[in-house]
């Protein structure tokens, strides 16, 4: 890290103020590994957006949690909402993405910052990103298209994605956000796990389509997407499939049980009532 870079970075966090990154200490074990390993990549290559949008979200995040554990000790903590937020950006650094070190700069930021408008409180909608933590616009522009909201109509949904994929680097992160989810499907209900398989299969591989054909430079990338979201949609579909057959086979069986047990009952009561008549 040179020392203009340096300076540069310490001077935009005095003007902001310390206490916009503040977070908390005692949970920083279990997601450390992951950030420094971030913030050594964009000191390294001097990425001014993604070095600052890295502090700005440990401190929006502060106390905000995913339903994933993590145990230490025998005892057992909630992860930090961030963790899904580094593991989205790493991915975009794992892959090499073939972009100018502007662009690469940009949909880094972008990936740390993209669920920031659906999860954290703004009266500017996100816009504060820009005005407060002084990141360039277009991280604003591409964490307002990789928003979604709640949608009335199927139509107003395929627009969303729609208008996605026309940005590149939105798209990209996107896809990153996507497939580290489906990573998770074991760990969500099968009602839920059954919508995420629908919706990647529906909107997600067509645009992996979509940006081989429009972004050549990217085809490498996009097929790294849609190959493991594929391959880990099969896994899921068949872990799924025999959980819910397993689930039918109990059903059946606690019906048969159910059914026995009040014919026995039945049984019970007609000879308790045949005995209290020969007693008579």
């Amino acid at each position: 890290m040179g020392k203009l870079f340096e300076e540069r970075m310490r001077q935009t966090i005095d003007e902001i103020g310390f206490a916009y990154f503040t977070y908390d200490e005692s949970e920083f074990w279990m997601y450390e590994k992951i950030y420094k390993a971030i913030e050594k990549y964009a000191n390294d290559h001097e990425y001014f957006n993604t070095a600052l949008s890295l502090k700005a979200v440990r401190g929006l995040y502060n106390g905000t949690y995913s339903s994933e554990v993590v145990k230490k000790d025998g005892k057992s903590y909630q992860m930090p909402y961030i963790q899904h937020c580094l593991s989205v950006c790493k991915i975009l650094i794992d892959i090499r993405l073939p972009l100018s070190d502007d662009e690469r700069d940009i949909v880094l930021a972008s990936a740390l910052c993209h669920g920031l408008i659906a999860n954290i409180f703004f009266t500017e909608r996100g816009k504060e990103m820009v005005d407060i933590y002084h990141l360039d616009p277009r991280v604003y522009e591409v964490m307002q298209l990789v928003t979604r909201k709640k949608y009335l109509s199927e139509g107003a949904r395929e627009k969303f994605f729609e208008d996605l994929q026309k940005n590149k680097l939105a798209l990209l992160v996107r896809m990153a956000d996507r497939s580290n989810y489906v990573e998770q499907l074991y760990n969500i209900p099968i009602w839920r796990a059954r919508e995420y398989i629908h919706e990647t299969r529906t909107y997600y591989f067509p645009m992996c389509f979509y940006a081989k054909e429009y972004y050549p430079e990217l085809i490498a990338a996009f097929s790294i997407f849609l190959e493991k979201m594929r391959n880990l949609l099969e896994v899921t579909e068949i872990m799924v499939g025999r959980f819910e057959n397993r689930e039918i086979e109990l059903s059946k069986e606690i019906l048969a049980l159910k059914e026995e047990n009040a014919r026995i009952r039945g049984i019970i009561k007609r000879k308790k009532a045949q005995a209290s008549i020969g007693n008579s």
